[in-house]
């Protein structure tokens, strides 16, 4: 897993857009599990994933969730099964 294909996954997202923050792009992805995957930036702010250790699936699926947490109610209501 590269850093362009979790940005493909995630911008392809309904409405999703990437912005910099101090010169590194944000994609806003919350997870709590695997600490040797996963690992709290800035006190639990954001996560830091090692793209080593996440299959493609598993990485998809967590960009949806955290996509469905913060998309506006109307783009979940239109994208139901995203």
């Amino acid at each position: 897993m590269t850093q362009e294909a979790v940005r493909a996954i995630a911008l392809a997202l309904p409405d999703a857009h990437e912005h910099q923050h101090r010169g590194r792009p944000d994609l806003d992805l919350l997870v709590s599990t695997d600490p040797d995957t996963y690992r709290d930036v800035w006190g639990g702010t954001w996560v830091a994933v090692d793209l080593g250790r996440v299959t493609k699936t598993d990485l998809r699926r967590l960009l949806v969730t955290a996509w469905r947490l913060a998309a506006p109610k109307r783009l979940r209501a239109e994208h139901p099964t995203r």
